[in-house]
């Protein structure tokens, strides 16, 4: 990306967004207070406007596991909207592996 760079969202726009998708064979418990489904995964959005360079947002999931699923695999992704600050798409992903 662009960064290291720090991020604030004007009053009354979203913040950045994450989508995540659970690995298969398991169902949530818990969700974060700002993750809301949609589909069959999870939108979200930020507990803050801003983030530093450096910070971090944690989106702690409680999970079941249903059956055993091998080489189950979910994702961490940043949504789709245009970010201007960070223009390098190619880390934008990251697996959840069980």
């Amino acid at each position: 990306n662009a960064g290291p760079a720090w991020f604030m969202a004007k009053l009354g726009e979203p913040t950045v967004r994450v989508m995540i998708t659970l690995p298969a064979g398991t169902s949530v418990v818990k969700t974060p207070g700002f993750c809301k489904p949609k589909g069959k995964a999870y939108q979200c959005g930020m507990s803050q406007r801003a983030l530093n360079e450096g910070g971090r947002e944690p989106y702690n999931f409680q999970l079941k596991i249903d059956k055993r699923v091998e080489d189950a695999k979910g994702s961490v992704a940043l949504s789709t909207e245009a970010r201007p600050f960070d223009p390098d798409k190619a880390n934008d992903k990251a697996d959840i592996t069980l």
